[in-house]
């Protein structure tokens, strides 16, 4: 009952946008019993899912069915693993104004699915592994793409790294806004992140950190209700 007020109640410019998010791991099969997954739980594509849909914006959470599960009254499509994942993004996205690209998309897989349930006690010593595709780039590819939003995690690489990452999503690939962070620059246990953004036609962020999902989520909300207004202002010129 909140939600729906403060849904009516919105003067954001996000109000009626469609927006599909992305969130959690997207586990690979070794076997028809096993995974290969990470740590992350898709709690900050949650959090920014929620702050979109609390503003007004039509939103859909895509949101892996081995991370946190949304509330009910969040819309919301689970998946199991990167196929399923790759298939829904692909077969969807061009519906969708903006896409924020949240989830942990797995960069490898094995290279061959072994049927069945491998057996236990060392039977399976050795995995070969191959890459995965880039789903955000064949996004970007459909006719009808949705103004990209994406994350990037990296360790170890400071601001820097992480701004030379986001310059070339957005100036060579087409990206929006890119969502960065340094997983070994964290302040008191909390997540930090830094939003970089195509400024009107200008690569542009903010140096100061923003410290927990919640401030990040936030501020990326902030960030697209800006990105919304200065391409209304320029449509009108």
């Amino acid at each position: 009952i909140v939600m729906d007020v403060c849904r009516m109640l919105s003067t954001s410019r996000l109000k009626g946008k469609k927006i599909m998010v992305t969130a959690g791991p997207t586990p690979v099969k070794i076997d028809s019993v096993r995974l290969i997954t990470n740590r992350f739980s898709g709690k900050l594509g949650l959090l920014v899912a929620e702050d979109l849909y609390r503003r007004g914006a039509d939103v859909m959470l895509y949101q892996s069915y081995h991370g946190m599960r949304p509330p009910r009254y969040l819309p919301h499509k689970l998946f199991m693993d990167f196929d399923e994942y790759a298939k829904l993004v692909l077969s969807e996205a061009e519906q969708y104004d903006y896409g924020v690209f949240s989830a942990a998309v797995a960069d490898y897989r094995p290279k061959t699915v072994l049927a069945g349930k491998t057996p236990s006690k060392g039977a399976l010593k050795n995995i070969e592994l191959t890459e995965t595709f880039k789903v955000i780039d064949k996004v970007l590819k459909l006719e009808h793409a949705p103004i990209m939003v994406s994350f990037k995690y990296e360790e170890g690489c400071g601001l820097p790294g992480l701004e030379k990452i986001a310059r070339e999503r957005i100036e060579k690939h087409g990206h929006c806004m890119v969502v960065a962070t340094d997983g070994l620059a964290t302040v008191d246990g909390e997540q930090v992140a830094t939003i970089f953004r195509n400024n009107g036609g200008q690569f542009f962020y903010d140096p100061r950190p923003l410290i927990g999902k919640s401030a990040i989520a936030k501020a990326l909300s902030e960030a697209m209700e800006h990105e919304v207004k200065e391409r209304c202002l320029r449509e009108k010129s």
